[in-house]
């Protein structure tokens, strides 16, 4: 954890030397970095209407978009966490169904929670469909998202949740990945 929290302070301090940087030779600045997670900082449970899911953000983060399912630390879109959810009509698959459509996926793994099985997935999402050939003008990145997609029945529903990070850049997303971290540890679904 201590590493995390390392790293965390290390991504953040190169983050204030590039906006310091780039100040300084009167360029554009990137957008304002998002302070690191304090470790000690207070946490919320949220209970999700709708649902019997229940899990933690950090105290003070905003609500925003409503009446969807997510926070942000400065209450803008930029950089965000949320939840969603859909149920599943066969032969529909999680993936096809919550993944962002103009997204190409840059890696997915196995995830284990004690209430849920499902895989995580970290995307680029572009302002238009990703070029599918090597030779095609490359499209705009607009977002680089982390979606886990938690799968379960639910009677004889078979529901999938999607926690999700989503950020401008991947390492504004890695300062976004231990409040996701902390979703995912806390998260319980009662029955």
């Amino acid at each position: 954890m201590q590493v995390k929290h390392l790293l965390s302070r290390l991504t953040m301090t190169t983050v204030l030397l590039i906006t310091t940087a780039c100040s300084l030779v009167g360029q554009e600045t990137p957008s304002a970095p998002m302070p690191p997670l304090d470790e000690g900082k207070a946490f919320t449970s949220v209970s999700v209407d709708g649902t019997a899911l229940s899990f933690e953000i950090p105290s003070g983060w905003l609500s925003i978009n409503e009446p969807a399912w997510e926070w942000s630390p400065t209450g803008t879109t930029e950089r965000r966490v949320g939840i969603r959810w859909q149920t599943l009509t066969p032969p529909a698959e999680a993936e096809a169904a919550m993944l962002p459509q103009n997204a190409v996926g840059l890696s997915a793994k196995s995830l284990s929670l004690s209430w849920a099985r499902g895989r995580r997935h970290t995307v680029e999402v572009y302002a238009t469909p990703a070029p599918a050939q090597s030779g095609e003008t490359k499209a705009e990145i607009i977002a680089v998202e982390t979606h886990c997609l938690l799968t379960v029945m639910q009677g004889a529903s078979r529901v999938v949740y999607d926690l999700f990070a989503s950020a401008p850049d991947a390492e504004q997303l890695a300062a976004l990945e231990p409040v996701l971290t902390r979703m995912l540890e806390s998260s319980a679904l009662s029955k």
